[in-house]
């Protein structure tokens, strides 16, 4: 058990001295960086670690979809802000038939999740979208 946290302290001094470096070498290049502080900070790290993941698990032009499902004029009108939250084309719960990779919007405002990168981008030259969150309102 000792040896494991010597292990685990050595990785993270390791670690913690690599991102001074590049922090130093960001701000050479007259970027700002980070506070030294946060490149020993073990919430950083995790938090880092956390967005990595989630860039590998949602990728952007995953995520991009998903952010015009429910930002999606029509959808936010009149279905998620109806009173049970349904659709008003077939009546279903808006926000889990949004959330369902493989699921289409009733009222084709958008289609399954393309997973395919280069089949996305040609879906949107087809079918451009602008997305514009208005905060404040829903």
């Amino acid at each position: 058990m000792t040896s494991l946290l010597i292990k685990i302290i050595i990785i993270y001094e390791a670690l913690s001295l690599i991102a001074m470096a590049y922090n130093w070498w960001l701000r050479g290049k007259g970027l700002t960086g980070i506070s030294y502080w946060d490149c020993m900070n073990p919430v950083k790290f995790i938090s880092v670690l956390f967005g990595f993941i989630m860039s590998v698990v949602f990728p952007l032009h995953i995520f991009e979809q998903y952010a015009l499902r429910f930002y999606d004029v029509d959808c936010r009108k009149n279905c998620l802000n109806s009173e049970d939250g349904a659709c008003e084309i077939c009546g279903c719960n808006t926000k889990a038939k949004m959330w369902s990779p493989f699921e289409h919007c009733s009222n084709n405002n958008w289609p399954k999740i393309i997973w395919s990168k280069k089949k996305y981008i040609e879906f949107r030259k087809l079918h451009p979208a602008t997305l514009k969150p208005i905060y404040g309102t829903i």
